[in-house]
């Protein structure tokens, strides 16, 4: 069977030339313990070997409709059976989500080779970013791969997806009503059962062979499956 990873990152909904602050506690560079990754549990992420106590607590993606760059529609069953990788952005940011594109077009080379490989990127600001503007910013970005997808959606169900499958979010309570929803430079990696098994800091190249390792290990982990 072939698999698929997706990549997804999570941006700052107010993004502009000087982003918010970040929590450093929400970022968590992917581990390796006895040739696994973990998963991951409550509101803190905490890292767990343990898929088999009390999974219904392990971090996961949600159902959700999404419509892609080209009017498709998307959702967490495109993700089945592949590893993936999520990422959230938004069209008019000019500040650290670009930064974070750009180290992502660091596994381009890994997306045209691998059959097993995707990315998907969601925008947490679907009221501005119409279809034809997450097309727009693809085609900007130079972005050509289909297995680099964009999608938007309707907002409640993005920020739910955001907040319950990946405590995405942060509110900035020192400025009251400036920032519906503030996240960090963190991207996430899922394994082909749609898990979180790797939390990876977006704001620096480094990160990404450390993703390329740990998709390695999902792989062997799926064979041995």
């Amino acid at each position: 069977m072939k698999y698929i990873i997706i990549v997804l990152s999570f941006l700052i909904l107010n993004c502009g030339e000087e982003a918010p602050p970040f929590r450093p506690d929400l970022s968590y560079l992917g581990s390796v313990k006895k040739g696994k990754l973990p998963y991951f549990r409550s509101e803190n992420m905490d890292p767990d070997w343990d898929k088999d106590k009390n999974p219904e607590e392990l971090k996961r993606f949600l159902s959700i409709d999404l419509t892609d760059s080209g009017g498709n529609s998307v959702s967490e069953k495109n993700l089945e059976g592949k590893f993936t990788i999520v990422s959230f952005f938004y069209t008019t940011c000019r500040g650290i989500c670009p930064l974070i594109t750009s180290h992502l077009k660091g596994l381009s080379p890994e997306l045209e080779r691998s059959s097993d490989f995707q990315m998907l990127s969601i925008s947490i600001d679907p009221q501005t970013d119409s279809v034809s503007k997450i097309a727009k910013y693809k085609k900007d970005q130079s972005i050509s791969n289909s297995n680099w997808i964009f999608v938007t959606g309707d907002k409640d169900k993005i920020y739910e997806l955001a907040r319950r499958s990946f405590n995405a979010d942060t509110r900035l309570t020192s400025i009251e009503g400036a920032f519906d929803f503030v996240h960090s430079e963190n991207i996430y990696l899922l394994d082909r059962d749609l898990y979180v098994r790797g939390i990876f800091q977006g704001k620096t190249k480094n990160s990404i062979p450390i993703i390329l390792k740990n998709l390695e290990v999902l792989r062997e982990e799926s064979r041995k499956d």
